[in-house]
């Protein structure tokens, strides 16, 4: 399965100059609430996102993200593993100086824990949505804020809040 997705996730990339009028590449600072319904953790990760709009409003992504630092309740620690996923993404004013936008996609997320009694590491895949702003600094720069909803399953959630810069070329 982690072959498909990231055979999925290169041919998009590779693909995406091809099809698209105008791309972008962004890095992000996320701050993740993973909720097992029982307890939560807010481990951090970092995640790039590659795109490019297929039409006047409407940019397709791909994304890739890893942890950055883990966080612990009751002794075990948690951490994201990685973050992948591509995305539909609606952009209300893509070239205003303020661009609002609405994203669905699809996610595979991995998570490891670790305590005194040994690791863990699990993986989920889901549908996913969520909402942003771009914020312009210059013609090919912007500030970016983002939430997400990654995964909603039985055995928990996971969704984030991030922060960061995205380059227009």
């Amino acid at each position: 399965m982690k072959l498909k997705t990231t055979a999925l996730l290169l041919a998009f990339v590779l693909s995406t100059s091809a099809i698209a009028n105008d791309t972008y590449f962004g890095i992000n600072y996320l701050a993740t609430d993973v909720d097992f319904g029982f307890v939560s953790v807010n481990p951090s990760a970092i995640e790039t996102k590659y795109g490019g709009f297929v039409g006047n409003n409407v940019a397709i992504e791909g994304r890739a993200g890893f942890g950055l630092t883990d966080d612990s309740v009751n002794g075990v620690d948690v951490e994201v593993d990685s973050i992948l996923g591509i995305y539909a993404v609606y952009n209300f004013q893509p070239k205003g100086n303020f661009n609002p936008y609405a994203l669905i996609g699809y996610t595979r997320g991995e998570l490891s824990t670790s305590s005194s009694f040994g690791s863990e590491s699990e993986s989920e895949n889901d549908v996913s949505f969520g909402f942003g702003a771009d914020f312009s600094i210059s013609d090919s720069s912007a500030f970016n804020i983002e939430w997400i909803q990654y995964i909603d399953k039985s055995g928990g959630e996971v969704t984030g809040f991030s922060a960061g810069m995205v380059w227009k070329f």
